[in-house]
């Protein structure tokens, strides 16, 4: 069993802020972005790269490096930084080689969408010297997505350079740059894939995947290469796809010998789960690794918790995770350095999972994250040699307290036509657990996004104020198999929303929730679900908050927001909503209005392409004219869902204010007046 020494250290260079605890933690510090989001050790283990948010400028983020033999001291010592502004993040950090780092950069649109690259690429050493811009910001017909290192090239790496049409690989210099008048002499083995999607190099760093969607028809198609061909062969490896198109394979990599592909790739179970499959593109054969019945490998939540473990020299898969309700760690090599090592970190840190999240050239030295639902994140570097030590960096989110949070438990339950659901449920800490105010909060997406387990500001910050938390996996949503996921195609308004119900129901039933104090919410597609589910149950939800949602699914469907713009987007509406007028009329929230009830928050911004703003106009007007009371948030400037921390502050207080006056503790006289 591992000795565990943990000396703490304090990165006073980067103004660490900590907040004194006293009574409920304010919104601000579970809406405001983690001081602390990546790490990562050089290969030679000489630095540590950390990624961290300004304190003083919440939207403002740093890169700095630090010599990594003085964090023992609890005196780091800081030898570069570098700070983005106007809204840019950073997206995959990345040691090129011992002495070199680079980076892409991103932004966000909205606070529900994931964080759009820029195309700006940028390296430089770890000392500061020679920085240089590998690609410009806001370049009009071009930008570059990182692939992966060159093992015989030091300062080389792959990159995916996408255009126009069909994305183009280059073999690029992070010592040079982009060249004057976008000449290209950097850039050297230029490889143009068939398709538009992504490519996937082996660990030579040669290029021999191509897999994507046809820009005609939307449909999935994939190519393949020998080592050393320029040729390349169409639908070689045998992808399955379901016939919705909304499970589709993912190639992952090269196995170690680079003869074969890891495959994340339904099964023929009896949930259609992805199992981890492996392809012999040459003998166009298929092996399966792993398969859970139940529950996905992979999915929405994989960068979440690491799906896929490797090796510590990044070739061979020697583990991988599942969460059926907690996560599970499960050994395909359990006499591997790494998977023996992660046995052992388990033990140290019981009731939470550890990743192993980077590590040196010779695996002695490791870079550890500790999570779980009370915990958002905490940093260690582990050494292996002499002896196993540990040492503590910081906590992600350093405002706040674990034990002070709620814990996040799984349950199932079967639904009216039983199907069998899964889902979580947080009780405010220190609370009888019985006869709550409960909010439902309804997960976006919908398809192949799921609730995990895992810490989520947004339920910790109304267990806080002492409401039972409910989600539910309602069928449509990702993780539990293909055949699950199908059950929700173009049922957006009937049977989705039942399992949302009777979750709710079965919470009332088994005593967490009092049934005249139950509000529901959600955002993206949970907006379109609360409203929609408050109409089709005007009984059982005593209010509705709808943040960023789809009420007018017309308005979906007739171009105007980003979904149709691509042939794959158009193919995915008309699978997933149908045709029938009469149908998307009557899953309309805002064509539903006359059964509507509960009073109703409504929160929008201006820029959603996402959920187009005319959707959230109609839904105002509607209600207004129906008569039910109704708040509304909007902010002109936002995308799909709020990006500025001071516009979540706002939002998050509106809604606590709004979940008080109707099923909170002044709530009482209300709610038996309204209802």
């Amino acid at each position: 069993m591992m000795t565990r020494t943990i000396s703490v250290v304090l990165l006073l260079a980067l103004s660490m802020a900590t907040s004194a605890w006293a009574g409920n933690l304010p919104v601000r510090d579970f809406v405001r972005n983690s001081e602390f989001q990546q790490v990562h050790i050089s290969p030679s283990g000489k630095y540590l790269a950390v990624v961290s948010s300004s304190t003083q400028h919440p939207n403002r983020y740093t890169l700095a490096i630090f010599n990594t033999k003085s964090i023992p001291t609890g005196k780091p010592r800081l030898l570069n930084h570098f700070v983005l502004q106007n809204h840019k993040m950073f997206g995959p950090v990345f040691w090129v080689n011992n002495d070199r780092i680079a980076a892409e950069t991103a932004t966000y649109v909205g606070g529900f969408d994931h964080p759009y690259l820029t195309g700006a690429l940028w390296a430089e050493n770890a000392d500061g010297g020679n920085p240089v811009k590998l690609m410009p910001w806001n370049h009009q017909s071009e930008f570059l997505d990182y692939l992966s290192l060159l093992p015989k090239q030091k300062n080389y790496i792959l990159v995916q350079a996408i255009t126009l049409g069909n994305p183009i690989a280059y073999m690029l210099d992070t010592r040079g740059g982009w060249g004057l008048h976008g000449d290209r002499r950097y850039y050297f083995k230029q490889v143009e894939s068939p398709t538009n999607g992504n490519m996937l190099a082996d660990h030579n760093g040669d290029i021999r995947l191509a897999f994507g969607a046809n820009t005609l028809t939307g449909k999935p198609e994939s190519y393949y290469r020998a080592p050393g061909e320029t040729a390349w062969k169409k639908e070689s490896i045998p992808l399955h796809v379901d016939t919705h198109g909304l499970s589709e394979p993912e190639p992952i990599d090269f196995t170690q010998n680079n003869k074969e592909i890891y495959v994340l790739q339904h099964i023929n179970n009896k949930n259609q789960t992805t199992g981890l499959m492996l392809y012999n593109p040459v003998k166009t054969t298929e092996k399966l690794i792993y398969a859970n019945n139940t529950v996905d490998v992979g999915g929405s939540d994989f960068s979440n918790y690491g799906a896929l473990i490797y090796s510590y020299n990044g070739k061979k898969l020697v583990g991988l995770r599942v969460m059926p309700g907690k996560v599970e760690t499960l050994a395909i090599d359990p006499e591997s350095p790494k998977m023996r090592d992660l046995a052992a970190l388990a033990q140290t840190f019981p009731h939470q999972q550890v990743q192993i999240t980077s590590t040196t050239r010779d695996g002695s030295t490791s870079i550890v994250k500790v999570w779980s639902d009370k915990n958002p994140g905490s940093y260690y570097l582990f050494k292996d040699k002499p002896k196993p030590s540990l040492t503590f960096l910081f906590n992600t989110d350093p405002w706040i307290k674990p034990a002070r949070m709620s814990p996040m438990q799984p349950i199932t339950f079967k639904a009216r036509d039983g199907v069998k659901l899964h889902g979580y449920l947080t009780i405010p800490r220190k609370s009888s657990g019985k006869n709550l105010p409960m909010v439902v909060i309804v997960h976006g997406g919908p398809y192949g996004i799921r609730d995990h387990w895992g810490y989520d500001p947004e339920v910790q910050l109304f267990a806080s104020r002492g409401y039972a938390v409910l989600q539910v996996n309602y069928r449509g949503s990702g993780g539990y198999g293909n055949k699950f996921l199908s059950l929700g195609i173009r049922h957006w308004g009937n049977t989705m929303q039942d399992d949302v119900a009777d979750g709710t129901k079965w919470a009332i039933k088994h005593g967490y929730a009092n049934p005249k104090r139950v509000c529901i919410y959600g955002g993206s597609y949970g907006g379109y679900a609360a409203l929609m589910s408050a109409e089709l149950f005007p009984n059982l939800y005593k209010c509705a908050i709808g943040y960023s949602g789809v009420y007018d699914l017309f308005v979906l469907k007739t171009r105007k927001g980003d979904i149709d713009r691509t042939a794959y987007g158009r193919r995915y509406l008309h699978e997933v909503l149908g045709s029938s007028d009469a149908q998307l009329k009557k899953f309309s929230p805002v064509y539903q209005v006359a059964s509507l009830k509960a009073p109703v928050l409504l929160m929008h911004g201006g820029q959603d392409l996402r959920a187009p703003v005319k959707g959230y106009d109609e839904m105002v007007s509607a209600i207004r004219n129906h008569g039910t009371p109704l708040q509304t948030l909007y902010f002109p400037r936002e995308g799909h869902g709020f990006y500025k921390v001071s516009h979540r502050i706002k939002a998050y207080t509106k809604m606590l204010s709004f979940l008080n006056k109707y099923i909170g503790p002044d709530s009482k006289t209300v709610a038996a007046n309204s209802h």
